[in-house]
């Protein structure tokens, strides 16, 4: 059984989402608990650690559990043996290089001293909608380009520093925009920047693919009632996207 661990924001809520149905239907036995807290930066990561502070709601196999039960890292990072571990950068600081260090090589430290078995990761966040009204879309003069070149190359130049597998996520957001259907069915919900079902699909579906190896356009289809609401076609296109991306 593989066991993931993403240390993030509703940004890992999203790409873990479909996960576990997408593993079960590829035959694929995981647990996948994701941290997160709305909007968290890497620097809110860092200081949470060093106070132990219990701020986390814990999501399993894509189920929160109760609301009222919140985690601190630490609490969680005992509980596996993690095969695979995960952060990010929060979505609106993703382009802005100066605000990953020190606290990207802080918190992958700390994470790779409790456990230095795993294989760390991080997850490129993506650009948002070019009609978002996300307020840190003035960071990139509302430009989604110029957003996405910005994470690209903060990500990259980061990933880099921590010693930490980079995981495309953002880039293959942009590149499922560029099919026909979504240019005229955006990959955002309409707040402009967290993924509807289509983009979880293909987020997860990369992430299967990176972390078990089975190329997403052999991934059958789970009896979930959201994703037996996606066109068919469409998520053979995505699941085509994903392939090359890592092919």
């Amino acid at each position: 059984m593989l066991k993931i661990l993403a240390v993030g924001n509703s940004f890992s809520n999203n790409t873990t989402h479909y996960l576990y149905p997408l593993a079960q239907a590829a035959g694929v036995e995981l647990k996948v608990v994701n941290l997160f807290v709305g909007g968290c930066p890497l620097e809110r990561h860092w200081h949470n650690i060093q106070a132990d502070n219990a701020e986390y709601r814990y999501e399993l196999n894509g189920d929160d559990t109760d609301e009222a039960h919140l985690v601190s890292i630490d609490q969680i990072l005992p509980e596996e043996r993690w095969d695979h571990i995960f952060s990010q950068q929060a979505s609106g600081d993703s382009g802005l290089l100066d605000t990953y260090q020190p606290y990207a090589g802080l918190v992958y430290a700390h994470l790779r001293q409790a456990q230095p078995q795993a294989h760390f990761w991080m997850q490129e966040t993506w650009a948002y909608d070019r009609a978002s009204d996300h307020r840190d879309f003035a960071f990139y003069h509302r430009d989604q380009d110029e957003m996405f070149a910005q994470l690209v190359a903060a990500y990259t130049q980061t990933s880099r520093e921590v010693g930490a597998t980079l995981l495309p996520t953002g880039t293959l957001i942009q590149k499922m925009r560029a099919l026909p259907f979504f240019a005229t069915h955006p990959l955002n919900v309409e707040d402009g920047y967290h993924l509807n079902d289509y983009g979880k699909y293909g987020a997860a579906l990369l992430w299967l693919q990176a972390l078990a190896g089975v190329p997403a356009d052999q991934v059958p289809m789970p009896d979930d009632a959201a994703l037996r609401q996606l066109e068919p076609d469409i998520c053979k296109q995505i699941a085509q996207v994903v392939t090359a991306l890592e092919g």
